[in-house]
């Protein structure tokens, strides 16, 4: 179940990373979407409750995995 809720987290992060990307630049984007996945890896260490959990490892997935879309655009530049 965790790795569905990373892996849909991560699908719904690559659709809307590449709009965003486009309109505030790529380097933007990236820094502040690492910025939040640090933050939320940074809460799943204080044993949040199941609901919090599979929010914060939706965006935890996000954040990381489908940010990658975002990073190979940027460094193909």
């Amino acid at each position: 179940m965790f790795l569905m809720t990373l892996n849909i987290g991560a699908v719904v992060e690559a659709i809307i990373g590449g709009p965003l990307a486009d309109k505030f630049g790529s380097r933007k984007v990236l820094v502040a979407f690492l910025i939040m996945a640090f933050a939320a890896l940074t809460l799943l260490s204080f044993k949040p409750n199941m609901f919090m959990l599979h929010v914060l490892i939706a965006i935890a997935g996000g954040k990381t995995t489908g940010t990658q879309i975002v990073t190979n655009a940027y460094v193909s530049q």
